[in-house]
Order: structure tokens, then C-alpha cells, then sequence
């Protein structure tokens, strides 16, 4: 990180970065460093030997030291909210605002016309 943007940080702030372990053997050394120096544990991922933390800039500077962690990056989640468009699905009673039968609605397998009536290779059914 450059010294002017580290700098410009306020005090005490925190934020959240993917910690990456060596290997499962650093993996617990590495959390438990990561609680010492004053880093919250959001989620562990010990099978990738990685957990998400909400750290200090210091706390982050000391989980990149320690010599069992491959790396440490800031977490870069983002949240999409998506609005509801008017007229949204009444999921309490499906198929009441607008559902239609496909082509081959009411017929058995392989007896409509429609194209997802053909078979399809290779899915053995």
C-alpha cells in the first residue's frame, strides 16, 4: 500500500480482507495471529486455507507479515440490489399474473411438436 493512501485512512478504521494461509498446517497459527492482533474472524474457509476478517490497517499489516500467510487482499464484495418490477410475481399463488402454457403443454414425452419434446444426446434418459 503507498504511504499517502495508508495515511489517509482514519484511525481506528477497519475494513475486511481475504486472509490466505500457506497450508492447512499454518491455517490455525495464522487465525489465531489474526485474533491476537485485534482482527475479527467473518468466516473461515479451511478448505481453501482462507478466512474473510474485519481488520485494523495495523491488524492488517501484521497478518501480512507473518510469515504463514500466502497473501492477504482487501475484500472486494460488492452488493447488487435489484428492484422489484412493478407487476412482481405473487409467489403465494404461482402461475396467477400472467403464466401461459409452453407449446407442448398437456402432452406426454416425444408426442408435441415443440423442440424440447426431440431427445437429447447424451443425457442417457
Amino acid at each position: 500500500m503507498l504511504p499517502q493512501l495508508a495515511s489517509a485512512a482514519p484511525k481506528g478504521a477497519s475494513d475486511r480482507y481475504l486472509v490466505r494461509a500457506r497450508s492447512s498446517a499454518d491455517y490455525a497459527g495464522l487465525r489465531a495471529k489474526a485474533v491476537q492482533s485485534g482482527a475479527r474472524v467473518l468466516r473461515d474457509l479451511p478448505q481453501l486455507h482462507m478466512m474473510v476478517v474485519r481488520a485494523s490497517t495495523a491488524a492488517h499489516s501484521s497478518i501480512a507479515a507473518d510469515r504463514r500467510a500466502a497473501g492477504v487482499a482487501r475484500d472486494r464484495l460488492q452488493r447488487v440490489a435489484v428492484d422489484e418490477p412493478a407487476g412482481a410475481p405473487n409467489l403465494s399463488k404461482p402461475g396467477v399474473l400472467g403464466g401461459r402454457p409452453g407449446p407442448a403443454a398437456g402432452r406426454g414425452r416425444g408426442q408435441g411438436g415443440g423442440r424440447g419434446d426431440q431427445p437429447r444426446p447424451g443425457l442417457g434418459l
